[in-house]
């Protein structure tokens, strides 16, 4: 199973509420259908009129999917299933392949006598030329292939490395999360559940809000898992799923927008996709790395201590600050998001206070934020404060009832909610 989906590939059949957008044309006065009812054997759905008319553009009419269709399994382009899976296990059985390969001709190149490697160098010398085009031929293919394929986030303007299509990435995740969908259908709350019924209503007032192009092609799904974890994640195809042990620390819909928010983020951004195609395209070369330097490094040793600090100073230098900068986006973006649905944007930086008290509390260590896939909490928070202005421009931009204390951007109770929360995280204002 591929690191980025394992995590999130583990639901089942039940509790599922679908927002699909169906178009204008489809809809008299914006019907939107559900909420979804059991069935024995599969899930239907009960209807209900409604318009929905935002303040930030016109009504959204959008639709309840009327059960779990699969459709036939279908492949995704072959090089971008093979970054997919030089993202994934094949990675470690190719790069153990090249460990092999370059010891395997280390022993051979040493086992031979002087005058055969005289011979085999002057060859070399040769040929070298026609080795010069192949390998910068390679290279060249590369690098175009690379440029060929930046494009700039949405939202953010950010540019990236992105082969592989959206369509792509989630036809591979419905493949997997076929295998595995049951896994937890025991512990899936049922769509009457108050829990449930709470996420359903934020998860659409916030799909509601956003349509935009960005989300045309992701189907939004409920499941809520009755689990102490505090947990919660988006699959790229736009399943949600929210675990009630993170649902105990989010005391009002406030700041469980912007746990959704968040989480929906990724998938609209395609984060998985990015992530995937970034580390694959980095894995072939590091394949190539490899197998040089257990070629040419003498000992095992050496060429084992040279593999560790390879791998870690790839993860310090390039891995870990991409994931961070993900992180980040999400935040912004899924701030924003909240703020267009007329959530109260100002419960973000609080919620991330709270968390890194939480942990204080709990005496659970921080780790080091250059070693971390995450910001730290209170490094959230930070940034959440920093782009709060621009947040609550956007609400009243979307012509949001107004907020106490709004003028001021935080009301003087949140001020000084603010302060003792930072005085408890150990990180007091100046």
């Amino acid at each position: 199973m591929h690191p980025f989906l394992s995590s999130a590939l583990s639901f089942s059949r039940q509790s599922r509420c679908l927002f699909q957008n169906f178009g204008r044309s489809n809809f008299i006065g914006g019907i939107i259908q559900g909420p979804l009812v059991r069935h024995p054997r599969r899930i239907i759905q009960a209807t209900f009129s409604k318009t929905f008319r935002h303040p930030c553009g016109g009504s959204h009419p959008y639709l309840a999917v009327r059960g779990l269709h699969t459709s036939q399994p279908r492949l995704a382009a072959p090089l971008a299933v093979l970054l997919v899976k030089l993202a994934g296990p094949l990675s470690k059985v190719i790069k153990l392949v090249a460990v092999v390969g370059g010891r395997t001709f280390r022993k051979w190149w040493g086992n031979l006598s002087a005058d055969k490697r005289l011979r085999l160098t002057k060859g070399f010398h040769l040929r070298k030329e026609r080795i010069t085009i192949v390998i910068g031929g390679f290279g060249g293919i590369s690098l175009a292939y690379y440029f060929f394929h930046l494009e700039e986030t949405p939202f953010t303007h950010r540019t990236r490395f992105m082969p592989i299509s959206h369509k792509q990435m989630v036809e591979l995740t419905d493949t997997e999360h076929r295998n595995i969908l049951d896994s937890f259908a025991e512990h899936v709350l049922p769509v009457s559940h108050p829990s449930h019924l709470r996420v359903y209503r934020v998860a659409k007032r916030l799909v509601m809000a956003n349509h935009g192009k960005e989300m045309e092609n992701l189907t939004w799904q409920v499941s809520v898992v009755d689990s102490e974890d505090m947990n919660a994640f988006v699959l790229p195809n736009g399943q949600i799923f929210m675990f009630t042990g993170m649902l105990k620390v989010l005391p009002n819909d406030d700041s469980l927008a912007t746990i959704l928010g968040h989480e929906m983020s990724h998938a609209i951004l395609q984060h998985a996709a990015e992530q995937v195609s970034l580390c694959g395209f980095i894995n072939m070369f590091m394949v190539i790395v490899l197998a040089i330097l257990w070629a040419l490094l003498p000992t095992d040793f050496t060429a084992l201590f040279a593999h560790w600090l390879q791998n870690r100073i790839l993860s310090i230098l390039l891995h870990l600050p991409y994931s961070r900068k993900l992180e980040e986006e999400a935040d912004e973006v899924g701030m924003n998001m909240a703020a267009k649905a007329c959530f109260d944007v100002r419960e973000s930086p609080i919620f991330w206070r709270r968390m890194a008290v939480t942990q204080n509390q709990m005496n659970q260590p921080e780790l080091v934020k250059w070693l971390s896939t995450h910001p730290t909490h209170n490094d959230r928070a930070e940034n959440l404060e920093a782009s709060l202005p621009q947040a609550l421009e956007v609400r009243r931009r979307c012509n949001c009832p107004s907020l106490p204390g709004e003028v001021s951007f935080l009301s003087q109770e949140n001020q000084r909610g603010f302060r003792r929360l930072q005085q408890l995280a150990g990180n007091p204002s100046p």
